[in-house]
């Protein structure tokens, strides 16, 4: 599977030379493109790993560790039918997030760790 991002603006593709390149490459067949809103943004997945880092180094656990913890206590359940049709549920990884998600994923784990005493950033910056 290959994905491409590009940035839509005025009805008009803004960059997206990848995937300009790519599409002449495939050999003749039929394909499927889903065309879908980005997920969480890259300033977004900055901050997101400095925060996991720095609760991480204050509670003891390497930041993987704090990933998964979060994802556990935070993340939004996806609900979707397993082969025999039953329903079957797992968190939304946070690659998977929209933007609006990992918002509030974001302002759920600044709001642990207040309740920690730790001090988090606002930006991946500073």
């Amino acid at each position: 599977d290959m994905r491409f991002r590009v940035r839509m603006e005025n009805g008009k593709m803004i960059g997206g030379g990848a995937i300009k390149s790519y599409l002449p490459t495939l050999k003749d067949g039929d394909y499927a493109l889903e065309i879908k809103s980005w997920t969480r943004s890259i300033e977004q997945n900055n901050l997101y790993w400095k925060w996991v880092t720095i609760i991480g180094n204050e509670l003891g656990y390497f930041k993987n560790e704090m990933h998964e913890i979060f994802l556990d206590m935070f993340a939004p359940t996806l609900t979707f039918a397993d082969l025999n049709n039953k329903p079957k549920q797992r968190k939304v990884r946070s690659s998977e997030m929209t933007v609006k998600q990992m918002t509030a994923y974001l302002e759920q784990i600044e709001v642990f760790a207040a309740e920690q005493g730790i001090v988090l950033p606002e930006n991946a910056l500073s």
